[in-house]
Formats: structure tokens, sequence, C-alpha cells
């Protein structure tokens, strides 16, 4: 490996490892809260069920302090049936912003 080749190894490496910190996607609490408000939406969004996937999701959330979850949440649980499903698909997207994926199985 040439001199040049080393220095530009050297100045790329630290620079995609700041990156990938900075990208490290949601915390274990956050995918529990997304994974709660994903079963309800997938099985079937009973009427009363997304009161319950919220508070779930809110007690999940309550363990990761200043999550950038929190404010969708507590939006979740803010209006009434007819617009449920829009208000956990917003829930959903921002799940997804933060890199959660849907769950396996």
């Amino acid at each position: 490996m040439t001199a040049s080749r080393r220095g530009l190894a050297l100045l790329v490496v630290p620079v995609l490892l700041a990156l990938g910190a900075c990208s490290r996607g949601p915390s274990y609490d956050e995918v529990e809260a997304c994974n709660r408000v994903h079963a309800w939406d997938a099985g079937g969004r009973e009427a009363d069920g997304l009161e319950r996937a919220a508070a779930r999701a809110r007690e999940a959330l309550e363990g990761a302090a200043g999550s950038r979850l929190a404010s969708a949440a507590e939006q979740l649980a803010d209006g009434d049936a007819t617009d449920a499903a829009s208000r956990a698909e917003a829930f959903l997207a921002a799940c997804r912003d933060l890199g959660w994926d849907l769950p396996e199985g």
C-alpha cells in the first residue's frame, strides 16, 4: 500500500466510524414501542386496541429518557376512533425514520 493510500485510509475510516455512531438506530425501548403499535396495526385494528397499544408504547418508552418517539406516542393516544389508523401510521412512520424495521415472523 502506498503512502497516499495509507493516508487516505487513515482519514476515511474515522469518518465512517463517526457517521455510523450518529445513525445508531432505535433503542430497545423504542423498538418495543414500535412493535406494540405495529401489532395493533397488523392484527386487525380492534376498536379499543389502539388505546392499549398506545399505553404499552408509552410504558416501553419510560425507560428511554428523552426518546425521539415520546411525543409521537403521546399523539398516538389523543384523538377518536375515526382517525386511529392515521395516528398509528404517523407513529410507525416516526419509527421507520429512526431505522426501525418490521419484526420478522
